[in-house]
């Protein structure tokens, strides 16, 4: 085993990551729309889409890290049986920074991609 590989400890199931893939893909449906809605407008109205991008990231990433940031935030995983409190320190620990890296990449995503349409 490789000891820099890192260890994801996942706080949220199948059933919970497939709802958060395909809240993604509504997601992202609505911000292109919304992107689309607003060509015309000005700098200041496109600002608008950042919102719906953010959340569009976040759901993703979420879905790749197998972490759900609000769960993290509370101690608590989902493993498609309901919320649960997380016990181990480790555990919680490793979770909280995976949901800070969720939230960290879906900012810099979001304001890329925000920053990129505005120049448009």
């Amino acid at each position: 085993m490789n000891p820099s590989a890192e260890i994801c400890v996942a706080n949220i199931g199948p059933r919970q990551r497939r709802m958060r893939f395909i809240g993604g893909l509504v997601m992202l449906t609505a911000s292109i729309a919304l992107m689309v809605a607003l060509g015309g407008t000005s700098r200041l109205s496109r600002l608008w889409v950042f919102l719906p991008v953010l959340m569009t990231s976040v759901l993703f990433l979420q879905v790749q890290a197998q972490t759900c940031v609000a769960l993290a935030a509370r101690g608590q995983r989902d493993l498609d049986h309901g919320a649960e409190p997380v016990a181990d320190a480790g555990e919680l620990k490793v979770m909280k920074d995976q949901a800070r890296q969720v939230t960290v990449r879906s900012v810099v995503i979001a304001l890329l991609v925000t920053t990129t349409y505005l120049m448009i």
